[in-house]
């Protein structure tokens, strides 16, 4: 991600192994299709975030950090969004 080599997301392997590898992977995949002006993809991603911070059976530790993960991806969805309206 600091490499700004956004196109390199899509080599990621698709099946998550864990519950964190899956909230970076959608991270990644929020922050790619941002880039990309892609809104809905970007939306998609954080809401499937946001779900899997919820998810039961977490530790207090882990779900706050996917919920910070949720509200990051939520954010440059939005943050995208608006610059795409400006006119």
């Amino acid at each position: 991600m600091e490499s700004g080599e956004w196109q390199l997301a899509s080599i990621l392997p698709s099946v998550p192994t864990s519950r964190d590898f899956a909230a970076m992977r959608l991270q990644i995949d929020a922050m790619a299709s941002a880039r990309r002006n892609d809104h809905s993809a970007a939306q998609a991603a954080a809401d499937k975030l946001s779900a899997l911070a919820d998810e039961p059976g977490q530790r207090q530790l882990a779900k706050e950090v996917v919920n910070i993960q949720a509200k990051e991806a939520q954010a440059v969805a939005d943050l995208r969004l608006a610059i795409g309206r400006r006119p």
